[in-house]
Order: structure tokens, then sequence, then C-alpha cells
């Protein structure tokens, strides 16, 4: 956070988590060869290409679930600012990284919420896109409920990942790989923090099912 300008800048190390990466396999050579540069305060700064960016925000309020508005105007923005988009490399590349689900669903948002114009040939090919056209009256009831729980989070990434092959490795991820609740779940030293991964689907069976016979002294 800027003291005097008062801008704050969100500093991210990476593109994506690494659990959700697990459907969205970003090509990262793919992305360097496609950087466009833009000159602030006299120094030639690198970004993501128009098409990339735009793949970038269909993925990051996807793995939000769309819980913010915000984010649906943040892409509504940026292609009304943007009219020249390359829409077919846009859908190629979404079909590269089995993310079309993602693309349409962002589609049906800013379309229907906030009336975006769409070319076409995007719209007709609206029509046949059940799957992401059900995906946003879900969206439509988290924004407007509230009613948000992260059984539904991790229900709608599932929904929205293309591959089976992606489908496993973010339900193996999630069912496998620790987090914080698992050292507060149980304490273990540090020769044997490898045993975590095997502690977090049992705590996940007590949490859930309200299997009050598991229990840990």
């Amino acid at each position: 956070m800027h003291e005097i300008k008062n801008i704050a800048i969100d500093l991210q190390w990476s593109l994506t988590e690494k659990r959700k990466s697990k459907y969205f396999p970003i090509d990262l050579y793919n992305l360097k060869n496609n950087l466009t540069y833009i000159n602030i305060g006299g120094r030639k700064i690198s970004q993501l290409s128009n098409e990339d960016m735009f793949l970038f925000l269909c993925f990051h309020g996807s793995k939000h679930c769309w819980q913010s508005l915000r984010w649906i105007c943040d892409v509504a923005e940026f292609i009304q600012a943007h009219p020249n988009l390359d829409w077919q490399k846009i859908e190629t590349q979404a079909t590269e990284l089995k993310s079309q689900t993602m693309l349409w669903l962002t589609l049906f948002l800013v379309s229907d919420l906030l009336a975006t114009p769409l070319p076409n040939d995007l719209l007709l090919k609206m029509q046949t896109k059940h799957r992401a056209y059900l995906l946003a009256q879900k969206v439509y009831e988290l924004i407007f409920s509230r009613n948000f729980t992260q059984g539904e989070d991790y229900l709608f990434i599932f929904r929205i990942t293309d591959s089976w092959q992606g489908k496993y490795l973010f339900v193996t991820s999630l069912l496998f790989t620790p987090t914080g609740k698992e050292w507060k779940f149980f304490k273990l030293p540090n020769s044997l923090t490898f045993l975590y991964y095997f502690i977090r689907p049992f705590r996940l069976i007590k949490e859930y099912l309200g299997a009050s016979h598991f229990s840990v002294k």
C-alpha cells in the first residue's frame, strides 16, 4: 500500500493455487511467448496478452465460484475495453487447457447479468452450452442468497472441470493434501509430519460425517 497515494498492489507468487491448478493447467511457456509490453514511468513492463488475460480472469472468478459480483464486472469492463479480442484464439486456448466450461460460464454471466455485447457467433454457440448455462444459474443463486458453504465450493469446482483426469486430480488433492486444520487436529513431531497426508481423510470423515466415535486423544 502506497502511504501517500493510497494505492494497493496485490502481489501474487503464482497464477494458480497448487490444488486448483489441477483443473487449469496453465502453459507458462505459451504465456511467456505471448507477452505484450507497456511503458510505465519510463520502464518497459511485460504483461499478459489480452486473450491470455481474459482467460485468466475467467479462471480467477471460477476458482472463487464467482462469489463477488465485482469479478463479473471486471470481465465485462475488460471485454468492452478490448473490442478486438481474438475470440477464435480464446476458444482454441480454452479447448487446449480443457477449460471450455469456464469460458462459456463467464460469457453467460457477463451477457445475462450485465448485458455485455458479444459477437453474434458466440451468442449462437452459447445456446448449445447447456452445462455452462446451468452453472450460471447456480452462480446467480449463490451471489444473491450469500448462502455459500465450502462443500458447495468444492462441488462447483468439480462441475466446471472438463476433463475426468482433472476431476480425479482435484479430488485426490482435496482428500490428501494437508492444511492447517490437520496440524490443529493432531500434533505430530517434525519427523512424522508426512503422516498428515493420512490424517487428512480421517479428519474430513470426522468433520463432514459427524463421526463422533472417531476421536483422537
